[in-house]
């Protein structure tokens, strides 16, 4: 097998010239071997909402299917988290913050047949990224996109000019990718011959049903998430045909939003990132912890309660020794004198210092009780008007040294920055000219003007 690569596919020069030749649309010379091919997307970037994101890219899978009779779909199959170009018969697109003179490249593979095998896509973010509006001095991801699975389809850059696979953009914030020209209609239909003449979106997978069992009700589970959950050979588990965290089981169940496996008569939970015992009895049956109550805001063991049940059903409680623990399993190593149920969040106390549980680990929440802080007035800024702001968790918000952004006493998600803003409940950090919004997890892109 030989790996093609195409470098540096889709460039944004600064004098954006328009080209004059008029050659027409090319081929790789090769193409896929199915009508439809799936495509994974790993969302996270410095710009726009991952599912702003998500949309983008469905949006400019969209056009080879919907404005041509090309016998070919392109159809999104979920998340990943892949981040390299490395040929894993899996096709994934996604952001990497660097340095690249170029906004996007596209890599692909192809068998003994000539039949491509795999197409991996990587958004640069040396430029400013928006999605579907408010565009100003960047590109829109969709814009780039339609044109990197173009490639992706086994087409080449045309010589036509104003063609969406022209090897240049016309120019920052463009729009008219999306629609593609006669060119690129001829190139696409070229490669996928039409076999009827109906335009048609392609398709994207459809959530499993509730209660949706792998092998007894289904061949597979689609989850929230559009990842497929299949029993591979000797049971592994397979999230979209990789192993998922070294797991084995005969049975894999979808209740609740939730992804179970049966192994050895004990059931496991999918954390998303790892499994965790929840017992011998199936979930949402009688006995477990996916049945019981969630617990009222504000709980404490052992003030209030021997136990806390949080929104995914799963029951906490102090153990010997004080180890915290899930589902009678100790929690990612936590130890405690209490856990407290805040605002859908676990708290855990060790010694003087809350930590949050983050669904696979602990992150620390200072030395104020959760919640019992009153949140700042809106319109608080700090330097301005505070040395420190309270957001609605009761989370500290202060501004370190070095200009460091700091939550609860530690730096939040690398932010750095001169001030920090509480407004409409929102979280915004100035940071040179730039306005940051914290998004819970990360921080995301809003502009130049104080929000």
């Amino acid at each position: 097998m030989r790996r093609i690569i195409l470098p540096l596919t889709f460039a944004v020069v600064a004098a954006f010239a328009m080209r004059t030749d008029l050659n027409g649309y090319a081929t790789n010379g090769h193409a896929w071997g199915t009508n439809q091919v799936l495509y994974y997307v790993n969302p996270t970037n410095n710009y726009v909402s991952n599912s702003a994101a998500i949309s983008a890219f469905q949006n400019a899978a969209y056009p080879w299917s919907s404005q041509s009779l090309a016998n070919i779909q392109l159809v999104y199959a979920g998340t990943t988290n892949g981040s390299s170009l490395t040929n894993n018969r899996k096709n994934e697109v996604f952001f990497r913050d660097d340095s690249s003179g170029y906004v996007a490249e596209t890599y692909w593979w192809y068998d003994g047949t000539g039949h491509l095998v795999d197409a991996d896509m990587v958004l640069h973010e040396n430029y400013v990224f928006f999605a579907g509006s408010g565009c100003s001095n960047g590109v829109y991801i969709e814009d780039v996109a339609v044109h990197e699975f173009g490639h992706a389809l086994g087409l080449a850059h045309s010589g036509a000019a104003g063609a969406t696979m022209e090897p240049s953009m016309p120019g920052l914030c463009d729009r008219t990718q999306l629609t593609l020209e006669s060119d690129d209609i001829s190139g696409i239909e070229a490669l996928y011959p039409p076999t009827s003449t109906a335009r048609t979106a392609p398709p994207s997978l459809t959530v499993s049903p509730d209660g949706t069992t792998v092998p007894t009700t289904a061949s597979q589970i689609v989850d929230s998430n559009g990842t497929v959950w299949t029993i591979g050979g000797g049971g592994v588990i397979l999230a979209n045909g990789v192993q998922a965290a070294g797991g084995y089981g005969s049975q894999i169940y979808w209740k609740n939003g939730a992804i179970y496996v049966l192994s050895g008569g004990v059931w496991w939970q999918w954390s998303g990132s790892g499994w965790f015992n929840i017992g011998s009895t199936a979930p949402g049956t009688t006995a477990t912890s996916s049945s019981l109550t969630t617990s009222s805001d504000g709980a404490n063991v052992p003030l209030t309660a021997s136990q806390i049940v949080d929104n995914y059903g799963a029951v906490w409680t102090i153990g010997g020794g004080n180890a915290i623990l899930r589902n009678g399993v100790q929690a990612a190593g936590g130890y405690g004198s209490q856990i407290y149920w805040k605002s859908s969040t676990i708290y855990v106390l060790s010694g003087t210092t809350w930590w949050q549980w983050t669904g696979s680990g602990w992150v620390n929440a200072g030395s104020t009780a959760p919640g019992t802080l009153s949140a700042s007035a809106n319109g608080t800024m700090i330097p301005t008007t505070a040395t420190q702001i309270i957001d609605n968790a009761g989370g500290i918000w202060t501004i370190g040294s070095g200009y460091v952004i700091l939550r609860n006493g530690v730096q939040a998600a690398g932010g750095y920055g001169s001030k920090i803003y509480w407004k409409n409940s929102t979280i915004y950090v100035l940071s040179d000219v730039t306005w940051w919004k914290w998004t819970g997890s990360g921080w995301q892109n809003s502009g130049t003007v104080q929000p």
